[in-house]
Protein backbone atom coordinates (compact mmCIF):
# COMPACT_ATOMS: atom_id res chain seq x y z
CA UNK A 1 0.00 0.00 0.00
CA UNK A 2 1.44 2.78 -1.38
CA UNK A 3 2.34 6.10 1.74
CA UNK A 4 -0.09 8.37 1.14
CA UNK A 5 -2.94 6.22 1.16
CA UNK A 6 -1.92 4.54 4.51
CA UNK A 7 -2.13 7.69 5.91
CA UNK A 8 -5.28 8.96 4.32
CA UNK A 9 -6.71 5.99 5.61
CA UNK A 10 -4.82 6.62 9.23
CA UNK A 11 -6.23 9.99 9.67
CA UNK A 12 -9.90 8.70 8.53
CA UNK A 13 -9.84 6.11 11.38
CA UNK A 14 -8.30 8.94 13.54
CA UNK A 15 -11.34 10.86 12.49
CA UNK A 16 -14.16 8.27 13.23
CA UNK A 17 -12.41 7.41 16.80
CA UNK A 18 -13.36 10.69 17.30
CA UNK A 19 -16.66 10.57 16.87
CA UNK A 20 -19.17 9.54 19.62
CA UNK A 21 -20.67 5.93 19.58
CA UNK A 22 -19.21 2.87 19.55
CA UNK A 23 -15.48 2.80 16.31
CA UNK A 24 -15.97 -0.85 15.78
CA UNK A 25 -19.63 -1.08 15.74
CA UNK A 26 -19.20 1.58 12.58
CA UNK A 27 -16.35 0.64 11.03
CA UNK A 28 -17.47 -2.80 10.71
CA UNK A 29 -21.10 -1.81 9.43
CA UNK A 30 -19.40 0.73 6.89
CA UNK A 31 -16.58 0.02 4.46
CA UNK A 32 -16.22 3.84 3.97
CA UNK A 33 -12.31 4.31 4.12
CA UNK A 34 -11.93 2.16 0.72
CA UNK A 35 -15.01 3.19 -1.26
CA UNK A 36 -13.25 7.02 -0.62
CA UNK A 37 -9.99 5.88 -1.67
CA UNK A 38 -11.67 3.70 -4.95
CA UNK A 39 -13.72 7.28 -5.47
CA UNK A 40 -10.34 9.10 -5.07
CA UNK A 41 -8.14 7.02 -7.73
CA UNK A 42 -11.51 7.45 -10.01
CA UNK A 43 -11.61 11.12 -9.97
CA UNK A 44 -7.70 10.80 -10.86
CA UNK A 45 -7.62 8.15 -13.21
CA UNK A 46 -10.83 10.81 -15.28
CA UNK A 47 -8.13 13.81 -14.82
CA UNK A 48 -5.44 11.63 -16.27
CA UNK A 49 -7.26 10.63 -19.16
CA UNK A 50 -8.74 13.90 -19.88
CA UNK A 51 -4.58 15.63 -19.77
CA UNK A 52 -4.12 12.83 -22.15
CA UNK A 53 -6.68 13.98 -24.60
CA UNK A 54 -5.61 17.41 -24.88
CA UNK A 55 -4.01 19.03 -27.67
CA UNK A 56 -0.47 19.29 -27.22
CA UNK A 57 1.01 22.53 -26.25
CA UNK A 58 -1.57 23.00 -23.25
CA UNK A 59 0.01 23.83 -20.23
CA UNK A 60 -1.51 20.65 -17.86
CA UNK A 61 -0.15 18.42 -20.67
CA UNK A 62 3.16 20.13 -20.15
CA UNK A 63 3.46 19.38 -16.66
CA UNK A 64 2.47 16.33 -16.73
CA UNK A 65 5.27 15.36 -18.60
CA UNK A 66 8.00 17.51 -16.97
CA UNK A 67 10.45 15.48 -15.54
CA UNK A 68 13.08 17.51 -13.69
CA UNK A 69 16.56 17.99 -15.51
CA UNK A 70 19.72 16.43 -13.81
CA UNK A 71 20.33 13.91 -11.49
CA UNK A 72 19.66 13.89 -7.38
CA UNK A 73 22.56 14.11 -4.79
CA UNK A 74 22.67 10.34 -3.29
CA UNK A 75 22.61 9.97 0.09
CA UNK A 76 20.82 11.56 2.92
CA UNK A 77 20.15 15.54 3.05
CA UNK A 78 22.20 17.59 4.43
CA UNK A 79 20.48 19.70 7.56
CA UNK A 80 20.68 23.38 7.97
CA UNK A 81 19.51 25.27 10.72
CA UNK A 82 19.09 29.16 9.75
Amino acid sequence: MPAHRSLLLVSFYGFLQSLPGNFKTMHQNTNVARSLLDDIKTIQLQWYGHVQRMEEGRLPKEVMKWSPPGRRKQGRPKLYFS
